[in-house]
């Protein structure tokens, strides 16, 4: 699937641990509600992408566009349970670590090349014909193990 082009609503639970964080946004991009973030290379927020030096911030709670020089704060949460689309559903998955697929779908870490880790799938459930998980968000910045 290609990266978000909009906000996406997203459907979350558990939330009594959700925990807010922010960043600076790298500079010249677009950020959409409901979209994976990652801490780039430079510690900068960016959308998600299976790429190296990248760790998971959290999911993005408000559309931003950053210009060039950007100084404006991405803001995200993490610590809850939200449901992604799932590129390689199995029964395995369950309990195990959900990788970054790209800004809004998650795999495993057979399928993925840099295991930027997104957190712990504690569900799989189908939603409107599309298979998921229900993933616990990892703390803000954990390196892939």
């Amino acid at each position: 699937m290609a990266a978000l082009t909009a906000n996406r609503a997203r459907a979350t639970r558990n939330t009594g641990r959700m925990s807010k964080g922010s960043g600076v946004g790298v500079d010249s991009d677009e950020f959409y509600e409901g979209q994976l973030v990652c801490f780039n290379g430079s510690g900068k927020i960016a959308p998600a992408a299976d790429s190296a030096g990248f760790r998971i911030a959290g999911v993005c709670t408000k559309r931003v566009t950053t210009g060039a020089s950007n100084t404006t704060e991405i803001e995200f949460e993490f610590g809850h349970e939200e449901w992604f689309e799932h590129a390689s559903i199995a029964n395995a998955d369950y309990g195990a670590n959900c990788v970054v697929s790209d800004d809004q779908i998650v795999t495993d870490a057979a399928t993925a090349t840099n295991d930027v880790e997104v957190g712990i799938v504690t569900e799989i459930e189908s939603r409107g014909g599309t298979a998921g998980v229900w993933i616990r968000i990892a703390e803000f910045g954990l390196d892939a193990a």
